[in-house]
């Protein structure tokens, strides 16, 4: 993953990210969460369990169209077409 090992045991030692999990942690709960894997898709869309991939890309497309609005003209978004 490209982590140095150094400093990712640092962060650990020193709970430099504690506040941060624990907002993410009382998010996916307020959002469902259950276990692992759970996905949230543009802090509105959570997808508890594992999906296929069809299924994952139809959710990103709702998600994406619903946050980027038509403006003038209208198509396929990036993510339907592969370029997100």
């Amino acid at each position: 993953m490209g982590l140095d090992p150094d400093s990712a045991a640092e962060a650990l030692r020193s709970r430099r990210y504690r506040a941060r999990v624990a907002a993410d942690q009382r998010e996916a709960q307020r959002l469902g969460a259950h276990g692992a894997p759970f996905l949230v898709l543009d802090g509105r869309y959570a997808i508890p369990g594992a999906v296929g991939a069809d299924d994952l890309l139809s959710a990103s497309a709702k998600a994406w169209d619903e946050s980027h609005p038509c403006r003038g003209r209208c198509g396929s978004s990036p993510v339907s077409m592969g370029t997100a």
